[in-house]
């Protein structure tokens, strides 16, 4: 059977189970493979490129290999082969078919480089531009207009980067990438020109905790539809008083559907969350993978996860939707402010009157912070399921303090190896008479049988880091 009477889409099934070095060798050594992996749109676009030095001499030498219809091709900076001009005879072949286009650490390009070199890319649609920066100062250099070029993808790039693609009209997507934290991590000034120049732009990804101190900025002079951030709100301190929506006041209005992956940080998360829900007037709000909103209707929730500087957003949760059974409250290594926290969750309250399952994950080490939250614990007097994973050497008194409260608890997990387990064994039959089910860690498990009886059926946690 000839190669070309294959379905195509056994042909992919085929490729699939190559990984890229395959690929290439299938395409450098088989001309009639070649030509019709070239010609196949969907496996150009499925299999990523990344033009080497040995590639790029494989596709000059090879007269086949340089009439394959490249289309999704990443260009690398490595030493020896650092300066983008390297690359321009073998990028000048695929100018018309590259839909998808990686540039990565590129340092200190000259202006006129970086213009010559993007010129004549006339399918090129989606571009990443990743850990590269620009030698001069830019001041109106402007890119010719790409036509196809509708996403931009931006990661630790200078400023001088927002400045060249003013003229790039269609762009209606643009993604910053920052992951590590820092505050100031790109140029809000320059991107804000950027997107202010840009009239379809409509979708806009902030992308890492490097990038949530822009929404502190106090100008956004554009409008967007769509908002998927890592995070609306940056820093997190005692004297916030005024909730920060600058960004969501100037977008109101216009967007419909919004991302987040953190709740707003305390300590006017709270007000940050309450705005968003009841006055952003959202087609769609999801926090992360959690819808809230969907067709402008608050969804039913039934759990999620919040750490120890998003309590007044955590209790918002709570407050607009009623639905919620489960919260997992994950303790880290944050350096808090006890008095405030305490003076938000100390107060009794019926907010969590309907929670069922609480979680709580303490991470804090030497920070030993899991105390703080007594009074939190307190409130969840209704559940019937309580999981603690912590080595804070006080559970023992904390647990004393708060199952009283927790008159139809059921079902204990307490994962910890803290000393006096005895102790911590009879203050839990002490104070949770409904008990049925017991975890513990596997060296009390006996124990711990002995001492409950057959009433309660005892088992063993699961290793855990903490």
């Amino acid at each position: 059977m000839q190669l070309q009477s294959l379905p195509e889409d056994i042909c992919l099934e085929i490729t699939s189970y190559l990984d890229l070095e395959s690929l290439w060798k299938l395409i450098v050594l088989f001309p009639t493979w070649a030509q019709y992996i070239g010609d196949s749109v969907t496996l150009m676009l499925r299999h990523q490129i990344t033009l080497t030095p040995s590639k790029c001499l494989a596709i000059i030498s090879h007269d086949h290999v340089s009439r394959v219809k490249f289309r999704n091709v990443v260009i690398r900076s490595d030493k020896g082969f650092e300066q983008l001009r390297k690359f321009w005879q073998v990028t000048n072949m695929f100018k018309g078919s590259i839909e998808i286009l990686e540039l990565e650490d590129f340092q200190r390009i000259q202006i006129r480089e970086i213009l010559d070199f993007f010129q004549g890319f006339t399918s090129l649609r989606k571009l990443k531009i990743k850990n590269c920066s620009i030698y001069e100062e830019v001041d109106r250099e402007c890119l010719s207009l790409m036509p196809a070029l509708v996403d931009v993808h931006f990661e630790k790039v200078d400023g001088n980067f927002f400045k060249i693609f003013h003229r790039q009209s269609n762009i209606n997507k643009i993604t910053i990438r920052r992951l590590d934290w820092t505050w100031n991590g790109f140029a809000h000034d320059d991107f804000n020109d950027l997107v202010k120049a840009l009239p379809e732009i409509d979708f806009i990804v902030m992308d890492g905790t490097g990038t949530g101190s822009y929404f502190d900025c106090d100008e956004f002079p554009y409008r967007i539809r769509k908002l998927d951030t890592t995070m609306i709100s940056f820093h997190w301190y005692v004297g916030i008083r005024t909730e920060r929506t600058c960004f969501l006041r100037a977008q109101q209005g216009y967007l419909k559907d919004l991302t987040i992956h953190q709740l707003p940080y305390d300590f006017d998360g709270g007000r940050v969350l309450k705005f968003i829900v009841e006055q952003m007037n959202l087609d769609r709000f999801y926090f992360g993978n959690l819808p809230l909103i969907v067709d402008g209707q608050i969804q039913a929730v039934e759990e999620f996860s919040a750490n120890e500087i998003q309590l007044s957003a955590m209790f918002e949760m709570f407050r607009q939707f009623p639905t919620i059974k489960s919260l997992k409250l994950n303790l880290c290594k944050t350096d808090v402010d006890s008095t405030e926290i305490e003076r938000i969750i100390n107060p009794r309250t019926e907010l969590f009157a309907r929670a069922e399952n609480l979680e709580v994950y303490d991470l804090s080490e030497r920070r030993h912070i899991l105390g703080v939250f007594l009074g939190l614990f307190k409130n969840f007097r209704n559940i019937k399921s309580l999981k603690i994973e912590s080595q804070d050497g006080n559970i023992n008194v904390i647990l004393q303090e708060f199952l009283p409260f927790m008159s139809n608890l059921r079902e204990l997990y307490i994962n910890s190896k803290a000393k006096n387990e005895t102790e911590r064994l009879n203050i839990i039959r002490n104070n949770v008479p409904l008990l049925t089910k017991l975890w513990v860690a596997a060296e009390y498990v006996e124990q711990a049988k002995n001492l409950f009886g057959d009433g309660v059926e005892v088992n063993a946690t699961e290793d855990s880091s903490t």
